[in-house]
């Protein structure tokens, strides 16, 4: 009776037979079905104490009420019960999170937290959720179908609560003669894992066939292309020393496109390995044209998460780098290192080499900390490989530098840069970019410390090298070269700055994105010459070209767009208009802060 209210059913009611509070839901609300709560009591069956039944055995399985009166409130709790909107949590799910009862209740059932859930999943969460629906034509029909169920459940056979899947069957049918299954299924299994052994020994061999395959094309392809290069040099061709590395790689491309049209995967293994040289070389379209053909084809013959796909996008991603496009190459990398995560070795080359190209975009982006920190990741990991990996850990070395000279460490900074410039001399031939680079980069941090006489030198060499190396009107010569003329500017030698600031802005104009940062220096710097040259007109849109650069990568509070602003407003003073020089310089104190 205390699933609810006594009523007659054998007899009429009649306005003098018993019916208290009518209209009003009474009994204990926690056992109350739903038309319990929502009906006036004139259209109750048997199937309400299903329901009840049904809470009393998720009680009895779990030591918790589906729903609990006293944890929602009370009106709350009449509110989801006469709508049907209980929702209550599966027994076995519910088992999972017991709180701090969770050891009694389940020594209290004979078992310990970790085996309960797994004791009532699948039959009891069928037939407990069964006697809980709301909609009570679903449910048991009456109390001896219950008690059926449970007896099936406790025999192993299947319940009529759950969907008699051939699966589920065919699992009863085992649990009830396990000894014949069992039998039966080793002798399936061993002529099943014969079979198996023999096809994935088969399809293993087919499968580095095709790579063997592959890769004696794309190697013969390759060579070809290099003998077609050194014909291109003998002095007896026609066009002798005249033909440049673009037009090899150009002519390679095409020759390429055409004979391996049937074999995709060779061929985007050599657009990739063209588009890289060229992204190198900083001819960026027709390298981001190459890699992504060499990307599409990947994603569609190999899949979207195969590492060679990451290979791809990690490229991709550089070059955007390079280029200035952050939201393309945060795109690009993000993905290519989350492929590398899933599919490789946490000391795998190819995932440090993501983790690295994602640091370099941080630290281009100025988010210094998580530049420091992923460079930290890489360099720990390079540590252990010992000599193999001295190169590029100098390279690393190198990197986390430029990250500590953009927040004025510069100790630490020229330290790690003696460090790696060491490395690279004992490692590295001695006209090798990367050594240039270093010196480059050991250079700015004495012209930061205003030692112009020890960067001028470091400066003058690393031009050279970079200029052998890259030729004349690569961006990294872009660099050094106006490195080189801030360096006069300071000496006040500014015939020799103006040119070299020129130059520099040039390239970077014609190979980097509108609004790459790295413009924004030299046309500060530029800028800076020409005002302290009393050439005021020429000088003041540059520093407004660079503010708006600086501004618009960085945003107001950055350090790069407070030197853009002290600057301007020197011209500015210098021209009268010092309470326009007073306004910048207290914008520039606001971004400082």
């Amino acid at each position: 009776i205390d699933f609810g209210i006594a009523k007659a059913v054998g007899s009429h009611l009649t306005p003098e037979s018993v019916v208290t509070r009518w209209g009003q839901a009474i009994g204990t609300p926690a056992y109350m079905s739903p038309e319990q709560a929502a009906s006036p009591g004139l259209d109750i069956d048997t199937r309400s104490d299903i329901y009840s039944l049904g809470v009393m055995l998720y009680e009895l399985l779990v030591g918790r009420l589906p729903v609990d009166p006293d944890a929602i409130g009370l009106n709350a709790f009449f509110a989801r019960l006469a709508s049907g909107d209980t929702n209550p949590h599966i027994p076995s799910e519910r088992a999972h999170n017991l709180g701090r009862d969770e050891f009694s209740i389940a020594e209290s059932r004979g078992t310990h937290t970790g085996h309960l859930a797994g004791q009532i999943k699948g039959d009891l969460d069928w037939i407990v959720m069964k006697a809980l629906e709301p909609d009570r034509s679903r449910r048991y029909e009456t109390a001896n179908g219950l008690a059926m169920d449970l007896e099936r459940h406790l025999s192993d056979d299947p319940v009529s609560a759950r969907p008699p899947t051939t699966v589920y069957r065919f699992s009863k049918f085992a649990r009830r003669h396990r000894a014949a299954v069992l039998a039966a299924s080793i002798v399936a299994v061993v002529v099943a894992v014969s079979a198996v052994v023999s096809t994935v020994g088969l399809l293993r061999a087919r499968r580095a066939e095709r790579r063997a395959e592959r890769e004696a094309a794309a190697t013969r392809e390759l060579g070809t292309l290099v003998q077609d290069a050194l014909r291109a040099f003998d002095p007896k061709a026609p066009r002798a020393n005249a033909i440049t590395a673009r037009e090899i790689l150009d002519h390679g491309a095409e020759r390429i496109r055409r004979s391996l049209g049937d074999q995709p995967v060779v061929q985007a293994e050599i657009d990739q390995t063209i588009g890289t040289v060229y992204s190198s070389l900083a001819l960026y379209e027709p390298a981001r044209s190459l890699l992504e053909s060499a990307l599409r084809t990947r994603e569609r013959e190999l899949g979207p998460n195969d590492p060679s796909v990451a290979e791809t996008l990690e490229s991709l991603g550089n070059l955007e780098r390079f280029r200035g496009n952050y939201p393309d190459a945060e795109q690009r990398l993000q993905r290519a290192l989350a492929i590398r995560r899933r599919t490789l070795a946490p000391g795998d080359p190819a995932l440090v080499s993501a983790l690295a190209s994602l640091a370099s975009l941080r630290a281009r982006q100025q988010r210094n900390a998580e530049a420091e920190s992923l460079y930290k990741q890489v360099l720990t990991i390079e540590q252990g490989e010992g000599e193999q990996a001295a190169p590029q850990f100098a390279a690393h070395l190198r990197n986390l530098a430029v990250v500590y000279w953009g927040e004025k460490r510069f100790a630490p900074a020229e330290s790690l840069l003696q460090r790696a410039l060491a490395i690279q001399e004992k490692t590295l031939a001695p006209d090798h970019p990367d050594i240039a680079t270093t010196r480059n980069n050991l250079a700015v941090v004495y012209w930061s410390l205003g030692r112009y006489a020890d960067a001028l030198p470091m400066y003058q060499e690393a031009m050279a090298s970079l200029e052998r190396a890259y030729g004349p009107s690569h961006p990294n010569v872009a660099s050094t070269v106006n490195n080189l003329g801030e360096t006069l500017w300071k000496l006040k030698r500014y015939g020799e700055a103006e040119p070299l600031l020129r130059r520099a802005l040039a390239i970077k104009e014609q190979t980097l994105a509108p609004g790459e940062p790295s413009l924004a220096i030299t046309l500060n710097a530029l800028a800076g010459v020409l005002r302290d040259q009393q050439r005021y007109a020429e000088a003041e849109p540059l520093y407004q070209r660079a503010l708006a650069i600086r501004e618009k990568a960085f945003g107001s509070k950055n350090a790069t767009v407070a030197e853009t602003l002290n600057d301007y407003a020197e011209l500015l003073r210098r021209t009268g208009r010092a309470k326009q020089a007073d306004d910048l310089v207290a914008r520039a104190g606001r971004g400082d802060r």
